[in-house]
């Protein structure tokens, strides 16, 4: 399966799942020196927050017992950008234990819970999440995750559905809700997600796109070799592929 956006924010691209890793690998070498740097600043301002917050419990004269909830709450995302994801969902947790009431922290943690492969226990911190503010288009989006990654795939595509009436930008859940689209076969629907995320500014989408057409270009093909007339394999789903592909469901009982 293709990997979905779940940064924490919308700014990191992280993958779930492992099919597309060799894509990415294949970058270019500026572009992963670029991601490189990018990688150095995260952890030189992660350093320095860390710092504050000891400086801080010094100066309140704090143990880590009684810290707040929002040391805790910090703690837990520089874990996360540490990719130190158990430590991440023991600091979430403790803030959650100080402030139970904060759906921010049942959404971060539901994150740090997908990166481990927890999506059971990710989906119920996303529920609690959306239960204290059902208004969090990220919530949804994360919640659709771990339902993709649980091939719950019909509850995926509703929440990225939800997550877009929420945050009609929010480019990652375009992106994701045509992944679902594509593994289900629904094309029309996968293209034009993709196209939205790509025009919101998201550079992945394109290759999801290019990889649709290769699909497309694919099944044209074997419907030329059934005997069907989809019109030229050029990864463009027509009317005619439409039409073509309607027909071969038809032949073989697959409406």
């Amino acid at each position: 399966m293709q990997p979905l956006w779940i940064g924490m924010t919308g700014g990191l691209l992280l993958g779930v799942l492992t099919s597309f890793a060799a894509a990415q690998t294949a970058q270019k070498p500026q572009a992963l020196q670029s991601l490189r740097d990018k990688y150095q600043a995260a952890l030189h301002d992660i350093t320095r927050l860390q710092q504050e917050l000891d400086s801080l419990k010094k100066q309140r004269g704090t143990s880590s017992e009684s810290a707040p909830a929002s040391d805790f709450f910090l703690a837990g995302g520089a874990y996360i950008n540490l990719k130190k994801y158990p430590e991440a969902v023991a600091a979430l947790s403790r803030a959650l234990e100080r402030a139970p009431q904060d759906a921010l922290a049942w959404r971060t943690r539901g994150i740090a819970q997908t990166y481990l492969g927890a999506y059971q226990q990710a989906l119920h911190d996303f529920d609690r999440a959306l239960a204290l503010d059902a208004q969090d288009a990220l919530a949804y989006n994360h919640r659709g995750i771990a339902h993709y990654a649980l091939q719950h795939m019909q509850q995926a595509s509703s929440d990225f559905t939800k997550a877009i009436e929420l945050n009609a930008k929010l480019a990652e859940a375009y992106n994701n809700r045509g992944i679902v689209a594509h593994r289900l076969g629904n094309y029309q629907q996968a293209s034009k997600d993709f196209v939205s995320a790509a025009q919101l500014g998201m550079e992945l989408a394109s290759q999801h796109q290019e990889m649709l057409r290769n699909d497309i270009r694919q099944a044209q093909a074997r419907l030329q070799t059934a005997g069907l007339n989809p019109g030229p394999a050029d990864g463009v789903l027509g009317q005619q592929t439409s039409t073509a592909l309607q027909q071969y469901q038809g032949q073989h009982g697959l409406h």
